[in-house]
């Protein structure tokens, strides 16, 4: 569903950004109107890792990124991955327990740790990371060297698995495997029903094709019941389509390099297989940014939590705009409710007006605006003339009978009146029924009401012709 607020306060331009210690590669996702849009991309090898700031400053300039929301990452190996059995609740009540959580299942201290996890699928198992704060603070002082300020620090291999989900999600339903071949390792992650189902990471050298097809037969005797329906290559090296059929061949799965920017609109070139492959994590960090998904991964966290005046100014003005937003909002609706009452009251005059004239057609002119008063005015003028029935009922108002007579026998739905007779001291009720069981009980209502001081049931006997109980009453009223 399109939400107005998530479309209008989106950030424009967001660098998806990947360091290591030999290369840098970067996606800007421009946020359009039409929808994401591939900005820029651009990928260098690192010449002198000692001067890693030195060369991110000139790597920025040279490409003409825009940062206005920068998002960098980790790699997995320097993360600890645990699958915590946890009932879910809410996202913000999980977000304050569940380091403390995950504190038995890691052989660090917990507070010397940055922890957040990924939104739990059908099962009541939580996909828990933890990093180590000396391993992130290392990585905000390298940016710091370059003048940097991401917004948020994520995984490389939980940016290829938002990258996925968020551009497949017609394929739920089938399990795929992304081999990604990292700087220091080859990490083993199938993705089933939009979400994590397995990750594993193999050491730098210890990722041969054997020991990848091993780790997925693995799998498979784990999980008999998933079936893996493709293989997808990504990574800096190794990555090319003579290694994909290799593993096809050693697994008998479709196995590709693979192609995620083929799913975006591209501002520039046509982007190569093997470039795609080595950029794939920095597009899915810009992606999961530009689109957020439901709950963002982000290790920026405690003392780590970004308090620029860039993000301050942004709740200000996020604030104010959504205050103007809701007074016009308000406005509309009350001039809304008062143009509908105005055209109610409108049509309430005319039926007014209509039901006047046919109740007094002598009525020769009717004020506009003042139809209710003067047909008040004639119903007085017109019951005035006949209070002479007043005496016919002691003193009492023959209306008052009939209203008393009417809310009695409104309460028997087979009971019908064929005659009512009003005179000085006597009312005569003649009327039919269903069985004389009902006018029993007719009987006894009309003595309940108070109203009268004698109720006498002069006949009642069965009209076989008609199927009904004829009645008679004879009823005095109360002084």
């Amino acid at each position: 569903m399109l939400n107005p607020f998530r479309e209008f306060f989106a950030p424009k331009f967001v660098v998806g950004l990947e360091v290591t210690d030999s290369y840098i590669g970067a996606v800007q996702i421009y946020n359009s109107l039409k929808g994401l849009e591939i900005d820029r991309i651009a990928f260098r090898e690192i010449e002198n890792p000692d001067q890693i700031s030195q060369e991110l400053t000139e790597f920025f300039v040279t490409e003409g990124l825009r940062h206005e929301m920068l998002i960098t990452c980790l790699p997995i190996s320097s993360a600890i991955v645990r699958q915590i059995p946890m009932a879910f609740d809410k996202v913000k009540k999980l977000d304050k327990v569940i380091k403390y959580q995950m504190e038995p299942f890691v052989p660090y201290p917990i507070d010397k740790m940055v922890v957040d996890f990924l939104l739990p699928g059908s099962d009541d198992t939580i996909t828990t990371i933890g990093v180590q704060k000396e391993l992130l603070a290392e990585h905000m002082a390298r940016l710091s060297g370059a003048k940097l300020e991401p917004q948020v620090v994520s995984l490389d291999n939980l940016a290829l698995f938002h990258l996925y989900t968020r551009n497949n999600q017609e394929e739920a339903r089938q399990a795929v495997c992304i081999l990604h071949f990292g700087h220091d390792e080859s990490v083993i992650q199938v993705i089933y029903e939009n979400r994590l189902d397995f990750m594993r990471t193999l050491p730098k050298g210890g990722g041969s094709l054997e020991q990848l097809t091993n780790t997925l037969k693995l799998f498979q005797i784990e999980k008999p019941d998933v079936r893996l329906s493709e293989i997808l290559l990504a990574g800096h090296s190794d990555v090319d389509q003579d290694v994909a059929d290799s593993i096809a061949a050693m697994t008998n799965i479709k196995t590709s390099v693979w192609r995620p920017f083929d799913a975006l609109t591209n501002r520039k070139d046509h982007v190569g297989t093997a470039l795609q492959a080595k950029l794939s994590v920095p597009l899915g960090l810009a992606i999961s940014m530009a689109d957020p998904p439901g709950k963002v991964f982000d290790l920026r966290k405690e003392e780590f939590t970004n308090k620029t005046s860039v993000n301050l100014k942004k709740t200000f003005v996020f604030m104010f705009s959504v205050i103007f937003l809701l007074v016009f909002l308000f406005t509309f609706n009350v001039y809304q409710k008062l143009y509908i009452n105005e055209e109610r009251h409108a049509e309430l005059r005319k039926e007014i007006r209509q039901i006047f004239s046919s109740t007094f057609p002598a009525t020769g002119i009717i004020v506009k605006g003042q139809e209710l008063a003067q047909m008040s005015r004639k119903i007085e003028e017109e019951t005035s003339r006949y209070l002479w029935l007043e005496d016919l009922t002691g003193g009492g108002k023959a209306l008052d009978v009939l209203m008393v007579l009417t809310k009695t026998i409104s309460g028997f739905s087979d009971v019908k009146i064929d005659d009512l007779s009003i005179e000085e001291k006597e009312i005569r009720l003649h009327g039919r029924t269903a069985s004389f069981e009902t006018v029993d009980k007719l009987k006894q209502k009309l003595t309940s009401t108070g109203y009268f001081k004698i109720v006498r049931l002069v006949g009642a006997k069965m009209d076989k012709k008609k199927q009904a109980v004829r009645f008679n009453f004879a009823l005095e009223k109360n002084r």
